[in-house]
Parts: C-alpha cells; structure tokens; sequence
C-alpha cells in the first residue's frame, strides 16, 4: 500500500473550510474530503491548532464546537503531531544521537480519547469560564512571548547592525545564514554546549531551521520595514515549526507564507488552499 503524502492545515483554513468563509463553498469541501479519503494524502492534526479552534474568542461555543467535529473529520489521527515545544526537544535529541530528525508523530488512539469523543458527540467542550481563562492566559503568554523574543532583540541590537542590515538588507540576510553565520549561532544557543561541535550543522534540521527563520525574519522585518510583532506572532512561529516538521502546510496567512520563503533551502512546501487544490490534488 503506497504511503500517503501528508499536508499540515493551520487554524484559519479550518476554519475558513468549517464555516464557509473566504469563498468556501460546499462543493470545495466534498472535494477536498474525497481527495483526501482516497488514501494519497492525510491532514496531520495537531492539539495546538485544537485548542487554537475551542478558544476562538470571536466565536461562539456552537460554532467552535462545530468547528472542532468538522476538524476531527477533516484529520488522520494515525499521523498525530507531537507540540511544537517537544518536536523540537526530540528533534534536538536526534540529531546528537544519529544527526538527522526525529519523527514529527505521536502515537494516539481518537476512538479511546474522551476528549475527542465529547467532541464527536457536540457536547460542551470546556465551560465558558475556562474558555475565558484560556483566552486571557494566551493573550499574556503571546505578550510576553514578543517583548521577549522580537521587541527586546531589536533593542538591544547595537546601531551599526541596524545600519547594515537597512543598506543592504538582502545581502546581510544571505550572510546570516552562512556556516558558521548569525543564523546557525542562534540555532546552537538551543543546545548544550559540549554538542555543538557535532560536525552535521544544527540548521540541518527543519524544524530549527525554520524555528530560527521566523525569529531572523521578525526582526528583519522590524528593521528593514519598521514591521512591530504582534500578538500573534506567537502562533505562527507554532505553525512554522509544525509546518517544517510535516514538510507542507496550507495557510492562508500571507505574512507566515513570506517567512518560511525567505529563508534559504528551507525545503518545506507552502501553499495557499487554492494552491493545494488546483496545483496538488
């Protein structure tokens, strides 16, 4: 039996599938859910994006219970993704045990979950005030998670680099990301010392490559374009990690999009939903 290719589907297309939004028409989701059934390519879920669909705060509770079963239709839990967090960690593990990656799945069983089967029976997800305190703990970790990563970064990035980088922006980027470059610092600063001198480069995983991407861009984009983080940066830094780890995702995100195709050989596939329909199925 050949090996399905499979496609990771971040939050937004769900949704813009589940609710019809951005020109989704039924048709297009027969479509999809019939190519998809067909064995050749899976949909990759993943818990985050779940959890990302159950607290939508510009939704009501019918609506993001209605999303969460169509996503449960839309997914092969067989193909199951690890958090971002612990691809990464696991990720990390692998390359200094035998320098490649580590598998991206996780083994779960949906039909044993009582999670998964309270959503297959559209009952109440979690109560409104747990809903309210997701939301509200999201809001603060996203805000901590751009003063700390992008806003503190550019402060304290000495003005000479911020001149190089405005008068020559292109070529002070490709220079990141020779061996040895600013790109390749940053992904060893993920890892204890004593195994940085593992000979197959730490970029050479695409998961920290494109972990380290999405920083390098944020700040460019701040430099170069006067660009401020926002809030939500936070979950399309998630998405492009999950994305490197798959190797595709569908977004509609332009922003993410731009990002994971500036940084050099990335090697992961972007595309839009209609892209993925008319170019791949």
């Amino acid at each position: 039996m050949a090996i399905p290719k499979v496609a990771y589907f971040d939050t937004n297309i769900v949704r813009d599938l589940s609710e019809l939004r951005n020109q989704i028409t039924a048709e297009k989701i027969v479509f999809i859910k019939n190519y998809i059934g067909n064995g050749k390519w899976v949909v990759a879920p993943s818990f985050e994006v779940l959890y990302e669909i159950i607290s939508s705060p510009d939704a009501s509770e019918e609506t993001r219970i209605k999303n969460a079963k169509f996503y449960d239709t839309l997914v092969n839990w067989k193909y199951a993704l690890k958090p971002s967090q612990e691809i990464l960690e696991d990720d990390i593990c692998s390359w200094i045990r035998c320098g490649g990656p580590s598998t991206p799945y996780c083994a779960f069983d949906a039909d044993q979950s009582v999670f998964i089967q309270s959503i297959r029976r559209g009952t109440t997800i979690f109560p409104n005030k747990v809903i309210e305190n997701i939301v509200k703990q999201s809001r603060y970790q996203n805000k901590r998670f751009v003063e700390k990563v992008f806003k503190d970064f550019e402060r304290n990035l000495p003005l000479k680099a911020k001149n190089e980088l405005k008068d020559n922006p292109e070529k002070t980027w490709k220079r990141w990301w020779v061996l040895g470059g600013f790109a390749e610092i940053i992904g060893n600063s993920l890892v204890q010392k004593e195994h940085t001198s593992i000979k197959c480069s730490i970029l050479s995983l695409p998961t920290i490559k494109s972990a380290v991407g999405y920083l390098l861009h944020t700040w460019y984009r701040q430099i170069v374009n006067g660009a401020s983080p926002k809030p939500t940066d936070h979950y399309d830094f998630r998405n492009a990690i999950l994305a490197a780890g798959v190797g595709r995702i569908v977004t509609q995100d332009r922003k993410l999009r731009n990002t994971m195709n500036h940084v050099p050989d990335l090697n992961v596939s972007v595309w839009t939903l209609s892209e993925f329909i008319s170019d791949v199925l």
